[in-house]
């Protein structure tokens, strides 16, 4: 626990001065990546001490590492925070978001809509704010309404066209709710990873 606690000082100085840790990936040593890797598997380790273990194998230089830091502290977060600052980094970092839809009990409206334009929507991130938890399809500066995704702890409020719904942050490590297009519900999920 020591060890852990003098290799995640480094990550928290990083954070208190830049508000993220991985402003630049950090090549690490396989005992450190086996102690981050140990404790964040631990789905018994104390919060805080899996958080830094995240962090650390979540800002290697290692993209395989920064991968397996999502997908395992997603399996085994029993903390909320955790799972939704790991969900939320995971977002911050995709280069695209797919919303992916279900046409289940689809009225005739919908199933057009979904015949004519598909049931995944990709949509390049332009823009994001760690600050404002959101994440921007269209404009380079800044969210708008309209164009954007925004979380707020294990919630995403998707306002994107004629797509406007809530989905909510899962055990699983996605995000699962509705859309609805121009008025009608689809079934909706977004994956982090």
């Amino acid at each position: 626990m020591k060890k852990l606690l003098t290799l995640a000082i480094p990550a928290l100085l990083a954070m208190t001065t830049s508000g993220w840790a991985c402003d630049e990936y950090k090549t690490m040593s396989q005992d450190e990546l086996k102690q981050y890797r140990d404790v964040l598997s631990d789905a018994n380790a104390d919060p805080i001490d899996r958080f830094f273990a995240y962090q650390g194998l979540a800002c290697s230089d290692q993209p395989v590492m920064r991968a397996y830091a999502t997908r395992a502290g997603l399996a085994s977060a029993r903390d909320p925070i955790l799972r939704q600052q790991i969900a939320f980094d995971a977002l911050m970092a995709l280069p695209r978001i797919d919303l992916e839809l279900a046409p289940n009990g689809a009225n005739e409206r919908v199933q057009r809509f979904l015949k004519e334009n598909g049931t995944v929507f990709s949509y390049e991130v332009r823009y994001r704010s760690r600050q404002q938890g959101c994440i921007e399809f269209y404009n380079r500066n800044s969210c708008q309404e309209g164009r954007s995704l925004t979380l707020k702890g294990e919630t995403m409020l998707f306002n994107v066209g004629d797509l406007v719904g809530t989905l909510t942050l899962t055990d699983a490590g996605e995000y699962i709710g509705a859309v609805r297009f121009k008025g009608n519900p689809i079934p909706a999920r977004i994956r982090v990873y």
